[in-house]
């Protein structure tokens, strides 16, 4: 009977004590970061530590191997919080818009990739024949890929007035479009990239007819009035935007198979050939901007700027880079279908109001950070964590990819020794085919839908236009 008693005595001291846990406590204003942070580190202390996915009995079960990561554990203190952060996958980016076969690959597995689907560090993106895609990266910049393109989206730092990105571009041909500080200006030529015409981003598509009662016959038989709405509304979300975040510095470093390019607040075209060269051209870069080219070889130091507006070609090897005078004639459809395109240009405005403005106001604050799931990286000095992650990023990468070339050379040797002949890849149409076919399609809509005779007195004198407007 006395256990009995003893029992239910424990049972109602557990019941009031769950009770009294579950109570909201009222925190001070003047402590209440002091307590969230320690609530902050309690919760990390109870997750697991033990990849189970990846977990091996026997190497689970070795007493050396546990009491040697004992030792190592008691000489970093702050081990947990180390782990818990290499885990961390933080969010690169968001995917605008995607059309035809993308594949979004992360963990072993891929999916299509649709409208704000969320872009981590370590996901890669692929579009095959008919793929098409437009990402919006955390700092406003905008990615997009063109059909059989690949790239992998390594990592992303936030400091104090800096982001920086490490990216690999595996293949393709890929635009990296930056948020520069001036739109483009108005113009009554129509959008170039129709292909993602209407956006799944709905926000961003522009209305077809102005909010108003009586609209003149002269728009109605002329619609370029609406390209220039599109950039006079275009222009309200960007200063809006501009007066919410203070001027931050953009910093890429984009590896390629045969080249690294170091770039910053610069928009860049880039083509890869797998196998043969690939082909840089800085579009537009903000003032005191810098842009340099690393090449491959494991004892190979060499850097050089390159200028804008001029593109380069890297060779197969990686062991020269040329000015390529052919570039423009070349490439020029390529990159024609990223010149006007205010629908996407609002997208970006839009997704940088509500998912970075947050975040970019807080920067430099480590605490508030880390509710976004993001490392502090601290100040942009010569001795800070930024510029010796460069460092290692020079030196890692060049060995890495030198390694990479050395194999496939090895293997195409082998191949023709045998008798067989890998081809690199060469540059087609196929990278713009699609797009530059829908943006004609497009265009002999709005040609067909003009009238063939003559303006009336109506469309073009003022008194008849008053007549008209005042029936």
């Amino acid at each position: 009977m006395r256990i009995f008693t003893r029992l239910n005595v424990s049972l109602l001291m557990l019941f009031v004590s769950s009770f009294l846990c579950a109570q909201e406590p009222e925190i001070a204003d003047s402590n209440s970061e002091v307590v969230l942070e320690e609530e902050q580190k309690k919760l990390i202390e109870i997750q697991s530590q033990i990849d189970w996915r990846e977990l091996e009995l026997d190497q689970f079960l070795d007493f050396n191997k546990w009491k040697n990561e004992l030792t190592l554990r008691d000489q970093i203190p702050d081990w947990r919080e180390r782990v818990e952060y290499k885990r961390r996958k933080e969010k690169l980016g968001i995917v605008i818009d995607s059309i035809g076969d993308v594949r979004h690959y992360r963990d072993g597995g891929y999916s299509k990739p649709q409208v704000n689907s969320v872009v981590r560090e370590g996901d890669e993106i692929s579009t095959l024949s008919n793929g098409h895609l437009w990402l919006y990266l955390m700092d406003g910049s905008l990615v997009r890929m063109s059909p059989f393109s690949s790239i992998t989206l390594k990592e992303i730092n936030l400091g104090d007035s800096k982001i920086f990105f490490h990216i690999r571009m595996n293949n393709g041909h890929i635009s990296w479009i930056h948020r520069h500080s001036n739109i483009p200006e108005k113009t009554k030529e129509r959008e170039t990239d129709t292909l993602f015409l209407p956006l799944s981003f709905y926000e961003a598509n522009f209305k077809e007819v102005e909010n108003s009662d009586v609209v003149e016959i002269d728009k109605l038989l002329d619609e370029s009035w609406k390209e220039e709405n599109k950039y006079a509304k275009l222009k309200l979300q960007f200063d809006f935007n501009n007066q919410a975040v203070e001027k931050f510095t953009t910093e890429a470093f984009i590896v390629l198979p045969n080249g690294t390019l170091h770039s910053t607040n610069s928009s860049v075209e880039l083509i890869i050939l797998r196998g043969n060269s690939a082909f840089v051209k800085i579009k537009q870069a903000e003032e005191n901007a810098e842009n340099r080219v690393y090449l491959r070889g494991y004892d190979n130091k060499f850097e050089e700027n390159i200028d804008v507006a001029s593109w380069y070609e890297i060779d197969a090897r990686g062991r020269s880079l040329n000015r390529f005078s052919k570039g423009d004639q070349e490439f020029g459809l390529s990159e024609y279908i990223t010149k006007r395109i205010p629908t996407i240009l609002m997208a970006r405005e839009l997704l940088l109001e509500k998912e970075s403005t947050p975040i970019l106001r807080i920067m430099d604050d480590p605490f508030a950070l880390s509710f976004f799931d993001y490392r502090y990286w601290g100040k942009a000095d010569a001795k800070g964590e930024f510029s010796q992650r460069l460092s290692f990023l020079k030196e890692y990468t060049r060995r890495e990819e030198t390694t990479g070339l050395v194999s496939a050379a090895k293997v195409r040797q082998n191949l023709k020794s045998s008798g067989e002949v890998l081809m690199g890849e060469t540059y087609s149409d196929i990278f713009y085919r699609e797009a530059l076919e829908n943006y004609f399609k497009a265009g002999e809509i709005r040609m067909d839908s003009q009238p063939t005779w003559d303006k009336l007195n109506s469309t073009k004198k003022d008194f008849w236009k008053y007549v008209i407007n005042r029936r």
